[in-house]
């Protein structure tokens, strides 16, 4: 797959803050950590973020583990 497939536009302002809450979202439950004081208006997404750290933290640790640990998987190429 080649960047052709991606839009060459900019997209309209109200998709790119769409878009830039969605990415701040993923980032702050990536990072296992609420919204507070900084961005008070965020603070709505806690409970999502609340609701799946637990998920989060198992999907990381099946991420981080080693390939020896899955011999069935053979060469991940």
């Amino acid at each position: 797959m080649g960047f052709e497939y991606f839009p060459v536009e900019t997209p309209q302002q109200m998709a790119t803050r769409s878009l830039v809450m969605i990415a701040k979202c993923l980032q702050n439950l990536a990072n296992l950590v609420e919204f507070g004081g900084k961005e008070p208006y965020m603070e709505v997404v806690n409970p999502f973020i609340l609701k799946n750290k637990e998920r989060m933290i198992v999907f990381l640790d099946h991420l981080s583990v080693s390939r020896s640990h899955f011999p069935y998987y053979g060469d991940w190429h």
